[in-house]
């Protein structure tokens, strides 16, 4: 009994001791991402785009769009909402650092209201209070090269225009997002992956609970001033077409006559 209870302690010794070191090895990983992250914040300005000092470098923003449906507004019968993601993507000279120095890490999360974000805005929205992005509660994720990545969610109100034919309503809508505070000279937006300035967002997809399936899509680079300010201020300007998602005359069709085959075969 004595030696039972001897090796019962040495065993919860044993144990506890690695506990103890396992939980002094995640801390101390910790600790060093944590480091950083600090660093980091403390170097970057929420306020002022990473190449304010560098004249003719304004920073280049890529913009994505993904769709997860297109649905009618319940308060509005001729309002739609899109509900989707933003795919942002930009570099941020002070958000970079060598991993070599900071124990091979090579990304970390950092709050997006406490990093310098572009202060993208749906500037067609028909509800002005949900056209600006949410910076608060969500993350960016940034690389060890600068590159930062922000995909914050979406939810659009747009007042689309409504055709009507024997397959079924379709809508056309369009999506003007810019930057609400910066010009051409700070912020340079494109489509992601953009080259000739155009970029084909056919391969937009909505969820099976959405109202709509989008058919068609494009996305162009505008350029417009405005009266109250003489600079250029870039744009994405987004148009789709959507069909009404309910089930066809000629899919209701089908269905009923496999019902029909099936009832007699069972008799």
């Amino acid at each position: 009994m004595y030696r039972y209870l001897v090796n019962s302690l040495l065993f919860f010794c044993c144990a506890a001791g690695l506990i103890n070191r396992n939980n002094n090895i995640i801390a101390a990983s910790s600790v060093k991402t944590s480091a950083l992250v600090r660093q980091l914040l403390a170097a970057d300005d929420v306020h002022v785009p990473p190449n304010a000092d560098q004249p003719g470098q304004p920073v280049r923003v890529n913009v994505g769009l993904q769709v997860a449906g297109v649905q009618h507004d319940r308060s509005e019968s001729d309002l739609l909402i899109l509900h989707g993601f933003l795919d942002l993507r930009w570099e941020n000279s002070r958000l970079a650092w060598d991993p070599l120095q900071h124990h091979n890490i090579t990304a970390v999360r950092l709050p997006a209201d406490r990093v310098w974000v572009p202060d993208m805005t749906l500037y067609n929205s028909y509800d002005a209070r949900s056209g600006v992005l949410p910076a608060d509660r969500t993350l960016v994720l940034v690389y060890a090269s600068g590159n930062v990545l922000w995909i914050p969610r979406v939810a659009f109100p747009l007042s689309c225009n409504t055709t009507q034919n024997t397959a079924g309503d379709k809508v056309h809508c369009a999506i003007k997002l810019a930057s609400w505070t910066y010009d051409a000279s700070q912020i340079d937006l494109r489509t992601w992956g953009d080259i000739t300035h155009r970029h084909d967002y056919s391969n937009l997809y909505s969820s099976r609970d959405s109202s709509y399936r989008i058919i068609d899509s494009t996305a162009v680079r505008n350029e417009v001033s405005y009266s109250c300010c003489p600079q250029a201020y870039p744009s994405i300007d987004i148009t789709f077409t959507a069909r009404s998602a309910a089930v066809s005359p000629l899919r209701l069709a089908w269905a009923a006559f496999i019902l029909n085959s099936l009832l007699i075969i069972i008799r």
